[in-house]
């Protein structure tokens, strides 16, 4: 791997088994790797960076002020966000582990001689069957209009992104952390993912079908990024 400057951007690069040219900017601090096939040149990959420098600088620019969530200790007081709400999280012994919500509280029951339970992933337990309880009918919404047929829905932690779609296994993955936005955030990852079960990638025809099924797809991704929310 090799670091290269391009108009005061530093770029990491690495030639690897791929078949096309890779380009990422990562959060939080706007990090820029390119990976390229063995069969590119020094030449090849200069171009395409080259070509692609002023998108890299409005990603960067993007994460400026981005914010990293502040840790939580999981203590009762602090504050957590469920669908768009910020709740005070309570933590209360019981004879049973389970998460309650009320109408300003999150409350994580937990044994009196299981101190050292681990309330993040009782938590996240409690996040991910919420999500799911939303996914399912979206998914089945929009599959009869779009003409598509999702054989599997799935949840995980994701750093950069907020779903992903396996076209041959017609499966996707949405980000956890989308419990934490408006069930209308959540519907735009959903379609967006389902598009491309339809374009693979993010073309105009993308596009196209994106203003057809969610003509307001572009306010829902703003709302979505402003990721200060989650602190």
């Amino acid at each position: 791997m090799q670091v290269i400057t391009i108009e005061d951007v530093k770029i990491e690069v690495e030639r690897k088994k791929v078949k096309n040219f890779n380009l990422t900017v990562k959060a939080p601090n706007g990090k820029v790797k390119l990976t390229y096939p063995y069969h590119a040149s020094e030449q090849d990959y200069q171009k395409f960076l080259y070509s692609k420098i002023n998108w890299i600088k409005q990603k960067q620019n993007k994460y400026k002020n981005f914010k990293v969530p502040k840790q939580l200790e999981y203590k009762t007081g602090e504050k957590v966000w469920f669908l768009n709400h910020k709740y005070d999280l309570k933590i209360k012994f019981s004879t049973k582990r389970s998460v309650k919500l009320s109408d300003n509280n999150i409350s994580l029951y937990i044994l009196k001689t299981d101190l050292k339970v681990d309330k993040q992933k009782l938590l996240n337990e409690f996040y991910r069957g919420e999500l799911y309880k939303i996914l399912y009918p979206l998914v089945k919404k929009w599959e009869l209009p779009m003409k598509v047929v999702v054989n599997e829905t799935r949840i995980r932690n994701m750093k950069t992104l907020w779903g992903s779609c396996n076209i041959k296994a017609r499966r996707i993955w949405v980000n956890l952390e989308l419990i934490k936005y408006d069930k209308k955030c959540i519907e735009y990852v959903v379609v967006h993912e389902m598009v491309h079960l339809l374009e693979r990638l993010h073309s105009k025809r993308f596009y196209k079908l994106m203003d057809k099924y969610l003509p307001d797809w572009r306010e829902r991704e703003i709302i979505l990024n402003k990721r200060e929310k989650l602190i």
